[in-house]
C-alpha cells in the first residue's frame, strides 16, 4: 500500500470508501510545516484545503479594529471548514490559519474539490460533520466571550492548549495569548501573575506550566 494512502486511512478512517483514498493520494501533497507557520492568510485566495495529519493548527480572524480573535483549533483528523467555504464559493479567505506546533498536513488543491464532492458521498459526509462540529464550537466561543470574565477565558484557553498538545508546558508569549483572546497584553500578564500566585501555574520566559 502506498505511503500516502496508508497515512490517509490511519488518520481519516472515514475515507475508506472505494476510490476516495486513492483520489486524495493522487491529487494531494503531503507536507510538514514548523510551528508558527501561516498556512492561510486573510483576504487572499484559498489554494488548498488542509487535512491535518499531525499537530495543531489555530484559526483566527481580525475584527474591524484590527484585533485578532481565536475562532477554533484544527486537530489531527480534521480540516478547516472556513477554508472550504471560501474555496467552494471562490472567495478570498476570511480567516488565517497558523500552526501551533510542527504539523503535518495533506494539502488538497482547490481545483480537485468539485470532483471529490460529485464522486464520493463519504467526502461530503465528512464535510457536513465538520460543519456541525465547528458550528457548535463557535457557539461555545460566542457564549464564552459574551458571558465569561477574562480570567476564566484565559484559563479555558490554557487548558485547551494543554489538552491539544498533551503537555502541561505551553510554549507561548503573553502577547500571543492576548491576540487569541482579543485583549491587551497587560491584561493577560496581570491575570497570569494572579494565577501564578494562586498556584494554578508557573511562569517562565516564553513558557507557561500548568500545575497538576
Amino acid at each position: 500500500m502506498p505511503t500516502e494512502i496508508k497515512i490517509i486511512l490511519d488518520h481519516f478512517p472515514i475515507f475508506s470508501e472505494q476510490g476516495l483514498k486513492e483520489a486524495l493520494a493522487e491529487v494531494s501533497l503531503l507536507q510538514t510545516f514548523p510551528s508558527e507557520t501561516t498556512l492561510i492568510r486573510e483576504n487572499e485566495p484559498v489554494r488548498f484545503l488542509p487535512l491535518l495529519i499531525r499537530g495543531v493548527v489555530k484559526v483566527m480572524r481580525n475584527d474591524e479594529s484590527g484585533r485578532e480573535l481565536l475562532l477554533y483549533y484544527i486537530r489531527a483528523g480534521e480540516s478547516c471548514i472556513a477554508s472550504f467555504n471560501a474555496a467552494v464559493f471562490r472567495r478570498t479567505s476570511q480567516i488565517k490559519a497558523i500552526t501551533e506546533e510542527e504539523s503535518e498536513l495533506l494539502l488538497v488543491p482547490v481545483h480537485a474539490l468539485p470532483d471529490l464532492m460529485e464522486r464520493f458521498p463519504t467526502w461530503n459526509r465528512f464535510l457536513f460533520q465538520l460543519y456541525h462540529q465547528r458550528f457548535e464550537e463557535l457557539l461555545q466561543s460566542v457564549n464564552t466571550i459574551a458571558f465569561s470574565p477574562m480570567e476564566q477565558r484565559l484559563e479555558l484557553l490554557l487548558s485547551r492548549k494543554a489538552e491539544l498538545t498533551g503537555k502541561r508546558e505551553i510554549r507561548t508569549t503573553h502577547q500571543e495569548l492576548a491576540d487569541e483572546l482579543g485583549t491587551a497584553r497587560e491584561v493577560v500578564s496581570r491575570l497570569l501573575k494572579r494565577m501564578e500566585q494562586d498556584g494554578k501555574l508557573s511562569l517562565a520566559r516564553g513558557e507557561i506550566r500548568i500545575s497538576e
